[in-house]
């Protein structure tokens, strides 16, 4: 393993101040690593994760290609992606360089696992990092790798590197999840206290009273709060924030 850029990352991450700096010191030592893209993904509700719904259900960020992202759609990042359905299953990881299964894959899942391959996106690796069944939510990690030329090299290489890549891995889940949460979701403070007066049971005019706005001044951060946490409702929101910590009841 490598102790030092282990070692050195844990020191930085210690003066981290919010969650982006938290990913770019991780995504930093993926790359001294040849991991030249990196996406990381939370889904603090399971049961809104339906297939070919999965970019409504997660909250994901990328160092992927411009190109991949416009050839998916930004709308529809992990929608066909198998490798998030089988994650949210509990599967522990996945090669990249696999054929999906023609027994769980649907034509979608074969052209999107086809399309990355056509952007060079064939070596990497996608791990499972927490799981609804024993943690209050699920994540993962996609790590792409384009310094290999074959499945062998692949092997090789993940033989070399895997334990190094598992801990900053775990290290970038575990403060996007703990002290960065808001790596994954940054609320406002007026969207917060819209989110914790509204777990609390108030409406809407109570709420704005409590804060000593109108209604109609509420109606700001309501919407923005619910766009940031891909919510339907208030009742989804306020499961969702409370579920990744973003409010303290």
């Amino acid at each position: 393993m490598h102790l030092d850029l282990i070692g050195q990352l844990g020191e930085d991450l210690k003066s981290a101040k919010d969650g982006d700096a938290h990913w770019q010191l991780c995504v930093k030592a993926f790359e001294t690593l040849g991991v030249v893209g990196v996406g990381y993904g939370v889904i603090p509700m399971a049961a809104l994760a339906e297939r070919g719904k999965m970019t409504e259900a997660t909250f994901f960020r990328h160092t992927y290609s411009q190109e991949w992202e416009d050839a998916v759609g930004i709308d529809r990042l992990l929608d066909e992606d198998l490798s998030t359905e089988l994650l949210i299953q509990g599967h522990e990881e996945m090669n990249w360089n696999d054929e999906p299964d023609p027994d769980s894959a649907t034509p979608s899942n074969m052209r999107l696992h086809q399309l990355e391959n056509d952007l060079g996106m064939i070596w990497g690796k996608t791990l499972l990092l927490s799981h609804h069944t024993r943690d209050p939510m699920s994540s993962g990690i996609g790590l792409h790798v384009n310094t290999v030329k074959s499945d062998a090299e692949f092997d090789a290489y993940w033989q070399a590197h895997e334990k190094s890549v598992r801990v900053i891995a775990g290290m970038l889940n575990s403060g996007m999840l703990g002290p960065h949460k808001d790596g994954v979701v940054r609320l406002s403070g007026r969207e917060k206290d819209y989110i914790y007066w509204s777990a609390l049971g108030l409406d809407r005019v109570q709420i704005a009273d409590r804060l000593c706005i109108s209604a109609n001044t509420l109606n700001k951060p309501i919407a923005s709060a619910k766009a940031k946490l891909k919510a339907r409702n208030t009742s989804q929101a306020v499961a969702k924030a409370v579920l990744l910590g973003l409010v303290d009841l």
